[in-house]
């Protein structure tokens, strides 16, 4: 009779800690796929910020007579400002994408 309770405690102990494994397993799955969404949208964030001053630096640069156009200096105002808009957008990702920041 002992011995069936030491087997069956056993097996008992041996399901339930595969199932917290599993469990264990699926939690950080889930945890990872988080990271990689938020860090995927950090990065599409930063694209979309840098992206027009590098391309008004190559059209610029290919182009110097655009230089003289009176619109220039309001357009790179306006494009500095998105590319150091990047820095204020992180924290608020981090903040809407995970639940201990």
């Amino acid at each position: 009779m002992i011995i069936i309770k030491r087997q069956l405690y056993r097996a008992m102990m041996s399901i339930l800690t595969d199932i917290r494994r599993q469990l264990l397993l699926y939690k950080t799955c889930a945890i990872l796929r988080q990271i990689v969404k938020m860090m995927i949208v950090v990065v599409a964030i930063f694209a979309v910020c840098w992206l027009p001053q590098h391309i008004s630096f190559l059209v610029a640069n290919q182009h110097p007579e655009i230089l003289d156009s009176t619109w220039v200096q309001e357009m790179y105002l306006v494009i500095y400002w998105l590319a150091m808009s990047n820095a204020m957008y992180n924290p608020l990702v981090y903040c809407w994408m995970n639940d201990r920041y």
